[in-house]
């Protein structure tokens, strides 16, 4: 398997700790989407362009990080401030929107089989975050 790959139901902590990565885990006012090419990106614009036009209720603010495979791969968080979603609705609303396919089949799959935390993105962590978890590693080995 390579780096993009795992089995569906491994802890994700697990595999990002081997990566060097850490999980981000969407709130429940959010939606995340992984948009892994150009043409993925413009069609990602289209559809909230005509989800914003269908209806009044589609705003939010948008964040958009580059993923830890580098461009053209993003990473597009959406925070809304009156609405909520439940793990169902936020995966078809992020395959509304054009996130990537396989990551909606293997989010579904995780949903389906009660995996922990069946929406999550693996991401790079920030120099801050890296502080911290040494820390928490310093911290661990301290106590045995």
């Amino acid at each position: 398997m390579d780096q993009d790959q795992y089995e569906f139901d491994r802890n994700c902590l697990e595999v990002a700790a081997e990566r060097g990565l850490i999980v981000v885990f969407p709130n429940d006012n959010q939606l995340q989407l992984d948009l892994d090419t150009d043409e993925a990106w413009d069609e990602y614009v289209r559809r909230s362009n005509d989800m914003y036009r269908l209806s009044k209720n589609f705003i939010c603010e948008m964040n958009v990080t580059v993923s830890a495979s580098g461009l053209p791969h993003r990473h597009v968080t959406l925070t809304f401030k009156d609405r909520t979603f439940d793990d169902r609705e936020r995966i078809l609303m992020q395959a509304a929107l054009g996130d990537d396919p396989l990551r909606v089949f293997l989010n579904t799959l995780r949903l389906e089989y009660g995996v922990y935390g069946p929406c999550r993105l693996f991401a790079v962590p920030t120099q801050e975050q890296n502080e911290k978890m040494l820390q928490a590693d310093k911290d661990i080995d301290m106590i045995y």
